[in-house]
C-alpha cells in the first residue's frame, strides 16, 4: 500500500505562493476522502476526491500559519561576532495522510491508507517570471541567476547579508578578490546564516576580519570549498542620510541610504470633543461649547535618492515589503534604534542613462500626546 504524489513541491518552496500537491492511493479506487493533519491545528483538513480519485490539496495557507508566528520584523539582536544561525526563515512541515473509503457514520471494514510526508518552506514569496534558484546559499536579495548578486553599503549604518541555507558544521568562507583578504566561518547549527559587514560602532574593515576598498569590493563565497556565490559588494564612505531597512521578497533584508535632505511634515486631528455646559446666560458671553479631548499627531517624512540600475534591481521590493523599518540614528557610527515605519512611493526608471530616481514617503509611528 502506497500513497502516490503525482505533483510535489521543490525543496525550499517559497511559502507565500500557492503549493498544490495532487495524490492518490495505489492500492483502492474507492476511496471517499483524505484527511490532512498538522499538529498546529487541533481538526483535520478532510479533502475528497475528483471522479478519477485523484486528490489536490494546497499547502499555502498552513505553511504560511507556522511560518510567520513572529512576523516580518527583524528582531534579532546584535551578535558577539559577524556571523550567526537564524531559525526563523525555514519551515520543516510534516503533515500525516489517512485516506478511508468509508465514513465515521458507515459500519463497512474500511480500506484505509496512512502516510507521514514533510515539507520544506522558505519565508519568501516569487512572481510568475522569476525562478525558484537552488542554490542553497544563495544570497537573500534579488539576482537574475541565484549566484550573482549587487547591494551597496554605507559605511557607519548596520548592515548585513544572508545565505538562505547553511547545515550545522559547515565552513563558509568568504574571499575579497580586491583585497586578497578572507575570512572563514563555522555553522554551529544548520538555519539561515546572517554575516555582518557592519555593525554601525565596529565592522570588518576597522576590525580587520575583512577589509573592504572604497569601492565596489567582489567577495566570493565558498561552502566547505565549492564556490556557490559571487556578491559585488559596493562600500560607499560614512556621509548622513535617512537608513531605511525592509523585508523583501526574497526572504531576506535590504537597507538603502537615502538623501540626508528631506521635507518633513506634521499634522494633527482632534480625537474627538465633548461638549460642556457653562450655565451662563443669553447676555453672557460663553467661553465655548466644547473641547477637544485631545489630538492625533503624525509625522511624515519626504525623502529621496538617485540609484544605479543595480541598485534599482532589489531596491524596488521596499513599495512591496510587509515590513519596513527606519534607523532613528542620520549620522554614522552613531547608534541608532529600528522603528517601524510605513512607507509609500514611486520610482522613475531610466535604464539608459543608469540613473533612477527613487521618492518614498514615510509615515512615522504616532506621535505621543497628552489627552483627556
Amino acid at each position: 500500500m502506497a500513497i502516490i504524489f503525482s505533483k510535489e513541491i521543490t525543496d525550499l518552496y517559497p511559502a507565500y505562493n500557492d503549493s498544490y500537491i495532487n495524490f492518490k492511493s495505489s492500492q483502492f479506487d474507492d476511496i471517499k476522502y483524505t484527511e490532512i493533519t498538522t499538529p498546529m491545528f487541533s481538526k483535520p483538513f478532510r479533502i475528497y476526491p475528483d471522479l478519477n480519485g485523484d486528490f489536490q490539496f494546497n499547502l499555502k495557507e498552513i505553511a504560511k500559519v507556522h511560518i510567520n508566528e513572529n512576523g516580518f520584523e527583524d528582531n534579532h539582536q546584535l551578535p558577539i561576532g559577524f556571523f550567526e544561525i537564524l531559525d526563523d526563515r525555514i519551515l520543516n512541515l510534516e503533515l500525516d495522510f489517512y485516506m478511508s473509503n468509508t465514513f465515521d457514520f458507515e459500519d463497512d471494514f474500511p480500506n484505509e491508507e496512512d502516510l507521514t510526508k514533510s515539507f520544506t518552506f522558505f519565508k519568501s514569496v516569487k512572481q510568475v517570471d522569476e525562478v525558484v534558484f537552488n542554490n542553497n546559499q544563495q544570497i537573500l536579495s534579488k539576482s537574475k541567476n541565484g549566484i550573482d548578486y549587487t547591494l551597496t553599503h554605507f559605511e557607519g549604518f548596520p548592515f548585513f547579508f544572508e545565505l538562505q541555507k547553511v547545515n550545522e558544521d559547515d565552513e563558509i568562507k568568504i574571499i575579497n578578490v580586491q583585497t586578497g583578504d578572507d575570512a572563514t566561518f563555522t555553522a554551529s547549527t544548520s538555519g539561515t546564516s546572517r554575516i555582518w559587514i557592519d555593525k554601525g560602532n565596529e565592522n570588518t574593515t576597522t576590525t580587520g576580519l575583512l577589509p573592504l576598498t572604497d569601492t565596489v569590493n567582489r567577495l566570493n563565497i565558498y561552502n566547505n570549498g565549492s564556490f556557490k556565490t559571487n556578491l559585488n559588494l559596493k562600500k560607499v564612505p560614512s556621509k548622513c542620510g535617512v537608513y531605511l531597512k525592509w523585508y523583501n521578497d526574497d526572504g531576506g533584508y535590504n537597507f538603502y541610504l537615502f538623501d540626508k535632505f528631506y521635507r518633513s511634515s506634521t499634522s494633527s486631528k482632534s480625537i474627538a470633543e465633548a461638549t460642556r455646559n457653562e450655565f451662563k446666560n443669553l447676555d453672557e458671553s460663553p467661553n465655548s461649547f466644547s473641547y477637544s479631548i485631545g489630538k492625533e499627531v503624525t509625522k511624515d517624512l519626504r525623502v529621496k535618492t538617485n540609484v544605479s540600475n543595480d541598485e534599482l534591481f532589489y531596491l524596488k521590493s521596499i513599495l512591496s515589503s510587509p515590513s519596513i523599518q527606519l534607523y532613528t540614528s542620520e549620522t554614522p557610527f552613531v547608534n541608532g534604534k529600528w522603528i517601524t515605519v510605513n512607507v509609500d512611493g514611486s520610482i522613475d526608471e531610466k535604464k539608459k542613462k543608469n540613473i533612477n530616481e527613487i521618492i518614498i514617503n514615510i509615515e512615522l509611528p504616532i506621535q505621543y500626546t497628552m489627552n483627556y
